[in-house]
């Protein structure tokens, strides 16, 4: 499939970083959880741009730089309109040099205990905005979900600080695929 504008990247490394990530996602050591996630904002010539939330803060970078990292592709399954993803765009590019939220991720490892406590507990703070949560700062999977919801495209069912690259990988919404 031919990568379009707004398209989600999901990407998985053998970092520890990434193993610590799917870890806590799944209790167990997965190959297929994703620890990081962008998206596409340009194609040119031989290089995809795309806008992701670093450890250095909101940056465009290209795609290349991943190379050696498993890849996988998102697309929403209902498209929106030009319009909307034009919305999207513009949104993405003005949070660049927005720095990393990193107490965010202590609220993630929180969530993650919770899901450990069973079902019943997990239904009950999925909602509950992440209490660490920086409104003025972004993990990159928080990013991807707030700038789809602007145009009220909800990726995820939990609230937007406490959605991961695996829970948008899981997204209903989204066809995945890998090439």
């Amino acid at each position: 499939m031919k990568l379009k504008k707004g398209d989600i990247i999901f990407f998985k490394s053998n970092s520890f970083f990434s193993r610590m990530i799917r870890l806590v996602e799944s209790a167990k050591k997965s190959q297929n959880i994703p620890h990081h996630v962008a998206i596409v904002t340009g194609i040119y010539a031989n290089k995809i741009a795309i806008i992701e939330a670093t450890l250095k803060g909101v940056k465009v970078s290209s795609l290349s730089i991943y190379d050696n990292n498993r890849i996988w592709f998102g697309r929403l399954k209902e498209p929106i309109g030009k319009k909307d993803m034009d919305k999207i765009l513009v949104w993405l590019n003005s949070q660049i040099d927005i720095p990393y939220d990193y107490t965010a991720l202590v609220g993630i490892f929180f969530r993650s205990f919770f899901r450990l406590l069973g079902p019943k507990v997990y239904k009950k703070v999925r909602f509950v905005r992440n209490f660490l949560d920086s409104r003025t700062r972004f993990f990159c999977s928080e990013l991807v979900s707030m700038g789809y919801s602007i145009v009220d495209v909800h990726l995820w069912h939990a609230h937007l600080s406490l959605t991961t690259p695996y829970d948008l990988f899981r997204s209903d919404k989204l066809e995945i695929w890998e090439e």
